[in-house]
C-alpha cells in the first residue's frame, strides 16, 4: 500500500487527506476495478461492506453490491467519466443509514467513491414531511373552506370543503384586489387592509354559486335553496424575511344555523301575532264583562231608585184619586190618575224584564236604537208635574214640534225624569222655570243632539260640578248634592256613548241656576 500512496503524489495525498477529514468513509478504485485504498468511519457502513473482506474485493465485487441497490443507470453514467451525486438508504440487518453518495472520476482513471451520512438530515427532512402532512391534513380535512391566494389576490390552492361550498376555484385571471362587484357593495376597501398585515374579519354574506355578484342585503323571507350564508376570516402568511407571501381566507358555512335563525324568527313572528291575537280578545273579553258589570250596576242602582219613585207616584195618584172620590169630582178626572198608576205599573213591569236579562251576562248588550227624544221628553215633564203637583212648574220646550231620534233606548226617560225632577226638588222659587234647548252639533266628523235644561233653582258651585256625577256623592247644604240620581244617569249615557255636564244658567254666577247639558249620538231614520 506504502509504494501506492507514494505514486499518488503529495496533492493526491492531500486531497485524500480532505476527503477523509470531511467525509463518513470513502474507497479508491483503480482503473481495474480493485481497491487502493479506503477508509470507512462509519459504523453501518463497516457492517455493510466489511472492512477485512473489503481489502481482497476489485471493482466488480464492490460493484455487485452497488448495483444490488438498483443503480445501473447510475453505474452506467460513472462509466461515462461523469461525476455523480445520488442518495443511498443502507438496511443492514435492522439498521437503517442514509447517505450522501459523491463519485468522481480522477484523471487517471481513478473513481474515488466518498460516502456522507446524513441520518440527522433525514430526520429533519422526516419530520419536516410529517409537519407538512399533519399542515395538509389539517387544510384539507377542515370543515372550514380554505383558500390561499398570492400577493395579487389570485388562487393557489383550496381544500375540499371550499370546493363543496363554492363548487368551482377562481378563473386564474380573477383577482380578489381587483373584483369590481366588491368595490359596488363597498367592501374592497376592508379587503384591500389585508396588504399592510391586518387580520380581517368579515360579517355574514348570502353568496349564490350560480351568481358571484349575489347581494348581503336580501329578502329573508324567502331565501333560494341554491343560495349560501358564510362568515370569513382572512389572514397574511409571511416569510422569513417578514414579507407576504400569501394570503389565507377561511370561510364558516352557516347556512343551516342562518335558515334556522330565521325559521325561529318566522315563529317567533307568528307567536306574537298569536299573543297578540288572544290579548286583543282577552281585552275584548273583559272590556265586555267591564260594560256587562256596569250594565247591572247600573240595573241595580235604577231598579232602587226608580221603584222607590214609582210607588212614590203610584201613591200620590191613589192619594189624589181618594180626595176626588170624596169631593164627587167626575169619573173621567180620576181616570187620569188610574191612567197614571197603570203606566207606572207597565214601566215597573219593563224594568224588573231588563234586570231578569242581565242574568246572562257574557251575552248581554245594552240595547241601543233609535229613540224619539220628544215622546220621553213630554212624559218625563207629565211624570214630574203629577209628583209635584203642589209645585207651579212651567216647562218650555225648544223645538216643540220636530221629530228627532237619538241612539238610546227606554232608560232615557230615566234620564230625563231624573234631571228634571232635581230641577223641582233643589229649588226655592214659588215659580218653577225650566227651558229645554234641543240643537245639533258635530265633533269628530259625528252628529250628536245636544239638550240643554236651565232651570231657576239653587245653582252648584264649582266644587260640586264634578263630584255630583260620581257615585255616593253626599248632598250639600246650599247646594246640588244630587247623590245616586245623577252618577245614573251619567252611567246610561255613557252606555248610550253619549255625556253629561253641568254649566250656570249664568255664567259666573251659580247661584242664579243650574244648565244641565245632555250629548247623544244622533239617529238617522
Amino acid at each position: 500500500m506504502t509504494s501506492l500512496k507514494v505514486k499518488l503524489g503529495n496533492y493526491e495525498k492531500e486531497f485524500i487527506k480532505s476527503i477523509d477529514s470531511i467525509f463518513d468513509g470513502y474507497l479508491l478504485l483503480s482503473k481495474e476495478n480493485t481497491v487502493l485504498s479506503y477508509r470507512i468511519k462509519d459504523k453501518l457502513l463497516n457492517l455493510y461492506f466489511g472492512s477485512e473482506s473489503l481489502q481482497k474485493r476489485n471493482l466488480k465485487s464492490v460493484g455487485v453490491q452497488i448495483q444490488q441497490e438498483s443503480m445501473k443507470e447510475l453505474i452506467r453514467k460513472i462509466l461515462e467519466k461523469k461525476p455523480q451525486l445520488f442518495e443511498l438508504k443502507l438496511k443492514v440487518s435492522d439498521q437503517i443509514g442514509y447517505y450522501n453518495i459523491f463519485i468522481f472520476i480522477l484523471a487517471n482513471d481513478q473513481m474515488l467513491i466518498n460516502f456522507q451520512n446524513i441520518d440527522k438530515l433525514k430526520k429533519i427532512e422526516f419530520e419536516l414531511a410529517e409537519e407538512r402532512n399533519t399542515l395538509k391534513n389539517i387544510i384539507e380535512l377542515n370543515p372550514y373552506a380554505i383558500e390561499i391566494k398570492d400577493i395579487e389576490g389570485r388562487h393557489v390552492s383550496a381544500n375540499k370543503a371550499f370546493i363543496d361550498m363554492f363548487k368551482s376555484v377562481p378563473p386564474p385571471e380573477y383577482s380578489l384586489f381587483e373584483d369590481p362587484h366588491l368595490k359596488k357593495i363597498g367592501v374592497l376597501d376592508r379587503i384591500l387592509t389585508l396588504k399592510e398585515g391586518k387580520v380581517l374579519r368579515m360579517g355574514e354574506h348570502w353568496y349564490d354559486p350560480r351568481d358571484s355578484a349575489t347581494e348581503s342585503n336580501l329578502n329573508l323571507d324567502e331565501i333560494p335553496s341554491s343560495l349560501i350564508c358564510h362568515k370569513a376570516v382572512s389572514f397574511p402568511i409571511f416569510d422569513t424575511e417578514g414579507n407576504i407571501k400569501n394570503y389565507v381566507f377561511m370561510h364558516e358555512d352557516i347556512t343551516e344555523r342562518k335558515q334556522a335563525e330565521i325559521e325561529l324568527e318566522g315563529l317567533r313572528k307568528d307567536l306574537e301575532i298569536r299573543i297578540k291575537e288572544r290579548t286583543i280578545k282577552l281585552e275584548s273579553s273583559e272590556l265586555k264583562y267591564r260594560k256587562a258589570y256596569s250594565r247591572a250596576d247600573c240595573y241595580k242602582g235604577l231598579f232602587t231608585h226608580d221603584i222607590s219613585n214609582m210607588f212614590h207616584t203610584i201613591g200620590n195618584s191613589i192619594e189624589l184619586c181618594e180626595m176626588l172620590l170624596k169631593e164627587g169630582i167626575k169619573n173621567n178626572d180620576i181616570l187620569e190618575y188610574f191612567e197614571v198608576i197603570e203606566q207606572q205599573i207597565k214601566r215597573g213591569k219593563k224594568l224588573i224584564n231588563n234586570i231578569r236579562n242581565l242574568s246572562e251576562i257574557e251575552e248581554s248588550e245594552m240595547p241601543l236604537e233609535p229613540t224619539e227624544i220628544f215622546e220621553k221628553l213630554r212624559s218625563a215633564i207629565q211624570f214630574v208635574r203629577v209628583n209635584f203637583q203642589k209645585r207651579e212648574i212651567i216647562v218650555n220646550l225648544e223645538p216643540e214640534t220636530n221629530k228627532i231620534c237619538v241612539f238610546a233606548n227606554d232608560l232615557l226617560l230615566d234620564v230625563f225624569e231624573n234631571i228634571l225632577t232635581n230641577s223641582v226638588l233643589y229649588n226655592k222659587n214659588d215659580t218653577i222655570e225650566i227651558k229645554i234647548k234641543i240643537s245639533r252639533i258635530k265633533e269628530n266628523g259625528k252628529t250628536y243632539i245636544k239638550l240643554e235644561f236651565k232651570d231657576n233653582g239653587v245653582g252648584i258651585n264649582d266644587t260640586k260640578k264634578k263630584p255630583i256625577f260620581k257615585k255616593n256623592d253626599k248632598k250639600t247644604i246650599g247646594s246640588k248634592g244630587m247623590g245616586l240620581g245623577l252618577s245614573l244617569v251619567a252611567k246610561l249615557l255613557e252606555l248610550c256613548e253619549g255625556k253629561i255636564w253641568v254649566e250656570d244658567r249664568i255664567k259666573g254666577d251659580y247661584t242664579q241656576g243650574s244648565n244641565f247639558i245632555i250629548q247623544i249620538p244622533e239617529a238617522v231614520y
